[in-house]
């Protein structure tokens, strides 16, 4: 990400992209949330496709990328023989792009979310929560490949469907604020991008409290945002506040772990 200071580029830990993993673990199985759909005896395909996803989910989580992988895609393959329509296609898709995204491989996470979004607003309208972090994952991929026009509106697309569906001091809202911020902050319009960190930075703090995870992730972009001003000393109060938060929380220091910007998604209410 363009915010990223590591040593070298590498996978993403864990830690750092648990919310990547959006739909697949919040989605009923037979549907999405809000959208009524009967209940079904359930089958062996139903039991394979879930058997595959939780397993994907753990590996995910594991950091172990590759097994990953071949299980959302053995997810997919079950998914598509569902009914049409069945949410469970759009979850495997993006899950299948968290994988991709987690190894920095955008131009092949980018087509499964647009496949899911599709999926996703002919079942639930174009307004909907879990659209929305599709957006945000679209704009995320679309950042990293260089198109930052396209980026923007998807970010400010989603940004606008959480603030709309949720009010504006939601975790769901930071996450999306930090997304704007970091197109933002790619194409150098630094005065565009602070107010967003500074309003993502308050209600994380409000949220998970001055010393979580979240509000570290928040604090290393705005401090490299303003490492590209004349405000080092800005910045370097802001590293080392996150520092701080990563050694009392056990997760050690940003340049050693690999670990990246805040996810572009937080996890959708369901």
């Amino acid at each position: 990400m363009p915010e990223r200071r590591t040593r070298r580029r590498q996978d993403r830990g864990p830690a750092a992209v648990m919310a990547a993993l959006v739909l697949a673990l919040v989605l009923a199985p037979f549907g999405c949330a809000g959208h009524k759909q009967a209940v079904y005896p359930l089958t062996a395909a139903d039991a394979a496709w879930q058997q595959a996803n939780d397993a994907g989910k753990i590996a995910f989580e594991q950091g172990r990328y590759q097994e990953a992988g071949r299980l959302f895609n053995d997810a997919i393959k079950q998914a598509e023989h569902f009914r049409p329509g069945d949410a469970r296609l759009a979850t495997s898709l993006n899950n299948l792009s968290a994988v991709y995204r987690a190894r920095h491989r955008y131009a092949e996470a980018e087509p499964l979310d647009r496949r899911a979004l599709a999926i996703q607003e002919r079942a639930l309208g174009a307004n909907h929560l879990y659209v929305a972090t599709t957006l945000a994952n679209l704009a995320e991929s679309a950042r990293e490949q260089g198109r930052y026009e396209e980026a923007e509106s998807l970010a400010k697309r989603s940004l606008a469907l959480r603030e709309r569906a949720l009010g504006p001091d939601r975790p769901e809202v930071a996450a999306a604020l930090n997304n704007l911020a970091l197109v933002y902050a790619a194409q150098g319009r630094y005065a565009d991008a602070e107010p967003l960190y500074g309003r993502a930075l308050k209600i994380d703090e409000k949220a998970f409290g001055p010393r979580s995870a979240q509000v570290a992730a928040v604090l290393d972009n705005y401090a490299a945002l303003l490492r590209r001003s004349p405000r080092a000393a800005e910045a370097a109060s802001l590293e080392a506040r996150a520092r701080a938060i990563r050694t009392e929380l056990g997760s050690g220091d940003r340049s050693e772990t690999g670990a990246s910007p805040r996810a572009a998604v937080g996890r959708p209410p369901g």
